[in-house]
């Protein structure tokens, strides 16, 4: 209670513990001083009060929605980093659940902010999030490798972490840089002969693992040159050793060629072609290719000459 002025004005506290939120009614009467109360005048309370700021559920940077809680009834306005907003309105428990725009990408670290509108136009302080990087890099590319190279390189994720797995088990690592490429060095003892896989992955600085990225090993590895055996005059056949399942090609003096594969020990027969003839003294030439089309340095042997001359004529001999 309260007394008017001499100009009819009152002014009246409002007891702590009243908590008026908006739209409630209050009442008011005027007792004289005789006793004699007044009809009742009313008033609607107005809502000026801002709901707290919403509560912005973690997001990260695969989700399509972002959630939290606000004012039951509440519009909820969420702004994303490239300056888009979406908005969503709290069920009578407060929360919210508002769809990520198509088009906008969060890729992690960035912030997104809420506020809460309440059906008198009051805005609340902005509740705010940070996303949570949680997308995987993309599968690393991996460059050609040859059995003759000494590093990997490819592409990847700028500045991730590329592990790079050999076909012995063994692991090597680098990092990407700004533009995304990476080169690392393949370590002494791994061994590349073609054919192998090799294969990669990116971990990004969330420690999100990407997919494997994956090239074979080209042979680009030429032979050694094939170990002829000793040739004679007499023989038939060229025997050596090269490396296992190569062809090779052996030259005779004549410019003639013959060729035969190794077995799985490497061991070759190759038959000298009709028509060639070995006096002793020429030299043989012989070459291994493998499969991929590598060929090795030449191999040089010299016949022996191991064929006895034909029997003498001696002509007739007189007692004189």
């Amino acid at each position: 209670t309260g007394t008017t002025d001499d100009e009819g004005n009152y002014t009246i506290d409002i007891p702590t513990g009243v908590k008026l939120e908006g739209g409630e009614e209050i009442t008011a009467t005027a007792t004289d001083n005789t006793g004699n109360v007044s009809d009742t005048g009313a008033t609607n309370v107005t809502d000026t009060t801002a709901p707290d700021a919403p509560v912005v559920n973690g997001v990260s940077s695969d989700d399509t929605q972002v959630t939290g809680q606000a004012e039951p009834g509440s519009t909820v306005t969420v702004t994303f980093p490239d300056g888009t907003t979406a908005t969503g309105t709290t069920d009578d428990e407060g929360n919210y659940t508002i769809d990520i725009p198509t088009g906008v990408k969060l890729e992690g670290g960035e912030e997104i902010t809420a506020t809460a509108t309440d059906n008198t136009g009051n805005v609340s302080d902005t509740g705010a999030t940070n996303v949570t990087d949680t997308t995987a890099p993309d599968a690393p590319v991996v460059n050609g490798v040859s059995s003759d190279d000494t590093q990997v390189t490819g592409q990847a994720e700028p500045g991730s972490t590329v592990t790079v797995t050999f076909p012995d088990g063994t692991t090597a690592t680098g990092t990407t840089d700004d533009e995304g490429n990476y080169t690392i060095d393949i370590p002494t003892g791994v061994k590349l002969e073609g054919g192998e896989e090799i294969t990669a992955t990116a971990t990004d600085n969330t420690g999100n693992v990407s997919d494997t990225g994956a090239t074979n090993v080209t042979d680009t590895t030429a032979p050694d040159a094939p170990v002829v055996n000793g040739v004679s005059s007499d023989d038939t056949q060229v025997t050596g050793q090269a490396e296992p399942g190569s062809t090779v090609t052996v030259t005779f003096p004549d410019g003639t060629t013959a060729t035969g594969t190794t077995d799985d020990e490497g061991n070759y027969t190759i038959d000298i072609p009709t028509g060639v003839e070995l006096n002793g003294g020429e030299e043989i030439l012989a070459t291994a290719t493998d499969d991929n089309g590598n060929t090795s340095k030449t191999t040089t042997t010299t016949v022996t000459d191991t064929t006895a001359p034909d029997a003498p004529t001696v002509n007739d001999v007189t007692s004189d």
